[in-house]
């Protein structure tokens, strides 16, 4: 397996209490980081420039780009909390006072 090739755990398959990160490399490429987002490449560097929901910008060392693994990683996170507080919102119906 190169670094090209990751294989990422997550849901219900996955270990119970295994990093998220557990062989991921501290730095992604442009694959590794769709793998974890499952965005395309646009989007990616689209999400970048968002002002609501910015993905974290890429480090370049000439002409190689690569992203932090931890703050893709909490990025992600953080889109899943805020897909559960909007979760609990739908669920918990109008606030009628």
């Amino acid at each position: 397996m190169n670094a090209n090739d990751i294989a990422i755990q997550t849901g219900p398959n996955a270990a119970a209490g295994a990093p998220q990160h557990e062989g991921l490399p501290p730095y992604l490429t442009i694959r590794q980081v769709s793998a974890v987002t499952t965005l395309a490449r646009s989007s990616i560097y689209n999400r970048m420039s968002d002002a609501k929901d910015p993905l974290p910008r890429p480090l370049r060392a000439g002409r190689r780009v690569m992203w932090s693994r931890d703050e893709v990683l909490r990025y992600m996170k953080e889109r899943s909390r805020e897909r559960d507080r909007a979760e609990a919102r739908r669920q918990a119906g109008p606030d009628l006072s």
